[in-house]
Parts: structure tokens; sequence; C-alpha cells
């Protein structure tokens, strides 16, 4: 009777702890889920990525002072690159991105002058004033590696290395830029900075 009494005490002793043993094993994320959670919170704030005209299609953007909002893509008269930058004028023109029209002449810095062409609505989806030319979201995949905790100023901080992916958008494939990008841009691996806080991990910075 006893025996009987024994038993059934610790078999209903596991039964009352298993829902609180799970509970302590959902509620603690591992340092890699809370830095990959926060990687991808960041990028998705970010939006896409852009870069400068000139770095990717050796073009620049120009808005007018007589027409206030209104941006001309504009080729380089004398820098050598004139052909490449012909080539981006009329892969932007096939694909809509800017007018079809014949350009507008103005004069740029140190007395150069210009050949613009006006962005249209579609282009101006892509190419921004400001930000460049805007080529697709980054979505992380994975948490490859992290550093032990290292002192550094009074902060505990680690650094992450992350694989990611980019979803490239339309004006990308149209350009044909896709290859140039993952080769000299967005190469696939990227470094973040975390410091320790009573909180978990902040992010201190992310680099592609």
């Amino acid at each position: 009777m006893f025996k009987r009494y024994q038993i059934f005490r610790a078999d209903c002793a596991i039964l009352w702890l298993l829902p609180l043993m799970l509970s302590f094993s959902g509620c603690s994320n591992s340092p890699e889920d809370e830095f990959l959670e926060k990687l991808r919170a960041q990028y998705d704030k970010e939006g896409e990525q852009c870069f400068r005209m000139w770095d990717l299609l050796d073009l620049s953007l120009y808005e007018l002072d007589k027409i206030p909002g209104k941006y001309f893509v504009s080729a380089p008269s004398k820098t050598g690159k004139q052909d490449r930058a012909r080539v981006m004028i009329d892969k932007l023109m096939q694909g809509g991105y800017i007018e079809n029209t014949k350009p507008t002449s103005f004069k740029g810095e140190f007395g150069t002058s210009y050949d613009g062409y006006p962005l249209t609505e579609k282009g101006s989806k892509y190419i921004r004033w400001k930000k460049g030319i805007c080529v697709g979201r980054v979505r992380v995949n994975e948490i490859q590696e992290y550093t032990e905790p290292s002192e550094a100023g009074g902060m505990k901080i680690t650094e992450v290395t992350y694989s990611y992916e980019t979803d490239f958008n339309d004006i990308v494939r149209d350009l044909g830029l896709e290859k140039k990008l993952l080769e000299d841009e967005l190469d696939g691996t990227g470094k973040a900075v975390f410091i320790k806080t009573n909180k978990g991990w902040r992010l201190d910075y992310a680099k592609l």
C-alpha cells in the first residue's frame, strides 16, 4: 500500500513538473536566435538596398533649379565611360525608367555640360534622389559564427558573421546588374557587432 502510494506521488510530481519544464525550455532563446531575429528586423526596417548611380551605372542624377521635383538621368561627357553609360541609358529607356525623348541639356560642375533624360513614374520607384538606384531587399538566412564576448570600452561585445540573399527587383534584371552586384556589393556574407545589455543583445551595426 505504501509503495503504491509513493509511485502515485512520483507520477503526479512528474506530471506536475512537465508543463513547467516545457515552459522554461521554450522561453529562452539561444544567442544565434536572438542575433538572427534582430538582424532580420534591421533589414526589414531598412527596406531596399540602394547604391550610388555613378558607382553602379556610370550615370548621375540631377535636379534642375528651374524644374524642382523633376529628376534627370545623365551620362558623363568626357570621362572614358561614355560607352557603358550609353548602354545603360538605352536599357533604361527600353525598360520605361526614363523618357524616350530628346535630352535636356544643362550645365554641371566645373563648366561641364550634360544631356539629361527625365525619370518616368516607373523609374522614380527605383531611382531616388539622395539614395541612388535601389536594387532589392536583403533576407538574412542564418548565423554562421560569432566570437566569444569580449570587453571593449566597458561593454561586452561579440562579432557575428551571417549569410544572406538579396531579392533583386525588376530594374536589376532589366539592366543586367545581378552578376556585378553579387561580385562587388552583395556577396552573401555580412558582419555585425552586438553589445550585451541587461535586456539581451543589442545590434550595434551591421554591414553587408
